[in-house]
């Protein structure tokens, strides 16, 4: 057996091929981390002063936007390419979160947050829930059913309303998450700034059923009875308050292109 300054002389000298070599799988991730970083052209990495925490680069602080980002979705196009009457994981997936917008969304370890409504009450027994629209939000700027024009109370009392199936109860059964409401009675817009849900009894899930990624708002004048007015003709009319804009659809939607939405009302994210 050999001693152990033998192996370790070994290692040493097998360590020391491998950096000469420029082995950077060899190294680990601290080594590597350090190879990455801008140097002058000698090679040598940029060191804070001793006790200092080196700030950003100027690159980091002022980041460029634009160029494409392609991405596969595992699912085939959802047909209808409504998110009220759809349950298949296609739209979830890469279709809808690129241009539509939640009133509630689920934050982390499974908390409400705001989204198009900025905060919510339940001011009474359970029946009652008020919903505070976020002022200040439109929808794209594009041709289609609602363009151009800032997101209301009315649209949200409509898609509420739409996706329990309530506008069009000869074909509730088209409506995929209608029971998810509970019972859920009626939505109404009672001012610029406040929807009002009117419970036939106290229902707790019902706000995680509004948050829930398939419960989408939409304009108010995009539907015709059950279907979409205009997506069977023009796809890329469709309209939502979201990131991105659907600008391109190929091939039966084999290549779908989104557009940045530059009036995205959230600031710090993807259409920011």
């Amino acid at each position: 057996m050999e001693n152990r300054s033998s192996y370790w002389q070994k290692r040493l000298i097998n360590r020391r091929r491998v950096i000469g070599s420029g082995g950077i799988a060899a190294l680990g991730l601290g080594a590597a981390a350090l190879v990455g970083c801008g140097g002058d052209d000698s090679g040598s990495a940029t060191r804070a002063p001793s006790g200092q925490t080196p700030g950003p680069s100027p690159a980091a602080a002022a980041p460029t936007y634009g160029g494409s980002l392609v991405t596969s979705v595992l699912s085939t196009v959802p047909e209808p390419i409504d998110p009220h009457r759809h349950i298949g994981s296609g739209g979830v997936s890469g279709y809808w979160p690129n241009y539509l917008d939640l009133l509630l969304e689920i934050g982390a370890g499974g908390t409400l947050k705001g989204g198009l409504a900025e905060k919510w009450e339940l001011p009474g027994d359970g029946t009652e829930v008020l919903l505070h629209i976020r002022p200040g939000v439109k929808f794209h700027n594009k041709a289609g059913a609602g363009g151009n024009r800032e997101f209301t109370t009315e649209d949200a009392a409509f898609s509420l309303n739409r996706t329990a199936g309530k506008l069009d109860p000869g074909s509730k059964a088209l409506y995929l998450r209608a029971g998810d409401f509970g019972p859920f009675n009626r939505a109404q817009a009672v001012d610029a700034k406040t929807v009002k849900v009117t419970l036939d009894k106290p229902y707790s899930p019902f706000l995680s059923a509004v948050a829930f990624a398939r419960n989408y708002m939409i304009p108010k004048e995009q539907t015709t009875g059950s279907t979409f007015a205009d997506y069977e003709n023009d796809k890329t009319k469709l309209i939502g308050t979201g990131p991105f804009m659907l600008t391109g659809w190929e091939n039966d939607g084999q290549k779908v292109t989104f557009t940045k939405n530059p009036d995205y009302w959230r600031r710090d994210s993807q259409g920011g």
